[in-house]
């Protein structure tokens, strides 16, 4: 069998790692930008059998979708918070208990027929969550590989809308002073939380600068 894994981010070049070591009689190859994924798409001499999504920026184009095994991981319970930015619009949305989605790709964005989910809790700090991604998204992916393809069971999506979430941008990033004064201090820990490293951090600034928030915690008052 022989896999392409499309993967940038460190959670999914984790991914990555795990499944080559723990299927090492595959043939599993990395690919880490949309150039080189081109290139290999149009080299047709040694076709893959699959092609795997870990947190991959762009639209997959070159491929017959009805021909040929392309799959994603999206982290929330899709087709809800389908789009950019997921894990910060949860957040953002005070969604502390999620899902992370392996699907199969097609022309639309996240709308493909769902493989498999598994839970994914969104509360702590992004590096904790990136950790339960790896170890979450690592199982989806084996057992993906363990029934490919005659065992694996697609599931259609049910109340697909168009409403997709938009990629957060640098500057929403900025805090402004009363945001400091009317959100909740849990909605600010969410603000600052979501946007830890490796996003661009939250900050307020003046006319002498800015003060960048890389880390916060958030103690709940016991009642």
């Amino acid at each position: 069998m022989r896999i392409l894994f499309c993967a940038y981010r460190e959670w999914g070049l984790h991914i990555y790692n795990d499944i080559k070591k723990s299927f090492e009689q595959m043939d599993v190859h990395i690919c880490q930008s949309e150039n080189r994924f081109n290139e290999l798409i149009l080299d047709n001499s040694n076709p893959y059998d699959l092609i795997v999504c870990a947190g991959w920026s762009w639209k997959i184009k070159g491929v017959d979708f009805d021909k040929s095994w392309v799959v994603g991981l999206h982290p929330s319970d899709l087709p809800n918070f389908s789009g950019g930015s997921p894990i910060q619009n949860q957040i953002l949305n005070n969604i502390e208990d999620s899902m992370l989605t392996l699907y199969k790709l097609n022309e639309d964005f996240d709308t493909g027929d769902i493989i498999e989910k598994k839970p994914l809790p969104l509360d702590d700090h992004m590096n904790t969550i990136f950790n339960r991604m790896r170890k979450i998204g690592t199982e989806l992916i084996s057992n993906l590989i363990n029934n490919f393809p005659d065992n694996v069971i697609l599931t259609k999506q049910l109340n697909i809308n168009n409403n997709n979430y938009k990629r957060l941008k640098p500057e929403q990033s900025k805090l402004l002073k009363k945001d400091l004064l009317t959100l909740s201090t849990k909605d600010l820990y969410n603000f600052i939380r979501c946007r830890e490293n490796p996003y661009p951090n939250a900050f307020i600034e003046d006319d002498e600068g800015r003060l960048y928030f890389t880390l916060c915690d958030f103690k709940p008052v016991e009642k």
